[in-house]
């Protein structure tokens, strides 16, 4: 076995398919994007570090009107200077069941990445509700869908792990809400506690 490469050590392996998830109002927000930055500026997360650091790609599909105040909180308490690369993209889409929505992401990403040449580390999607495009979360074959499309858009982003942010079930001790088709496509689960 070839021994794991970190995007930030001990928590996030390079290119894995990882949730973070926690009931509402655990700051699933905050702490993606605390990692987030931390990805994109190279500075250690939570004492754990950061083995590549490199762009991130944040959709913003739920809470996006005060997605700009969490990221001027972020920077302002790590005193990030301006430019690091995280780009926010401040729309709900589709990404279980809608090829327009799929194209328009890949062709966005692919078009920055030939503009400016940055190579994407990180893709956060904000949250699977909100990117579920009205589909059963109960469903294995609903979750299937999406879980496939976030594989297509690893394959085409190269090398980027991609976290989704979800809610934990109405009993928390039973982990991620929704098919365990999800769990068992996951490389991490991360679980917030507030």
């Amino acid at each position: 076995d070839e021994p794991v490469k970190w995007l930030i050590h001990s928590v996030i392996p390079v290119g894995a398919f990882t949730a973070l998830y926690g009931p509402p109002g655990s700051f699933k927000s905050f702490i993606a994007l605390d990692i987030a930055e931390s990805i994109a500026t190279g500075r250690t997360w939570m004492g754990n570090e950061v083995t590549e650091s490199g762009a991130v790609l944040y959709i913003a599909g739920e809470g996006f009107g005060g997605v700009g105040a969490r990221i001027k909180a972020c920077k302002q308490h790590h005193q990030t200077e301006d430019g690091a690369p995280i780009y926010v993209i401040r729309h709900q889409l589709n990404l279980r069941s809608s090829v327009e929505d799929f194209n328009a992401l890949m062709l966005a990403v692919e078009t920055l990445v030939m503009e400016t040449g940055i190579d994407f580390k990180l893709i956060v999607v904000d949250t699977l509700a909100r990117a579920f495009g009205g589909g059963d979360e109960n469903s294995a074959s609903d979750m299937m869908q999406f879980v496939v499309t976030c594989g297509h858009i690893q394959k085409i982003v190269q090398g980027a792990a991609l976290m989704i942010l979800h809610h934990s079930g109405k009993d928390s001790a039973k982990g991620m809400r929704g098919s365990s088709a999800l769990l068992g496509a996951v490389d991490t689960e991360l679980e917030l506690i507030r």
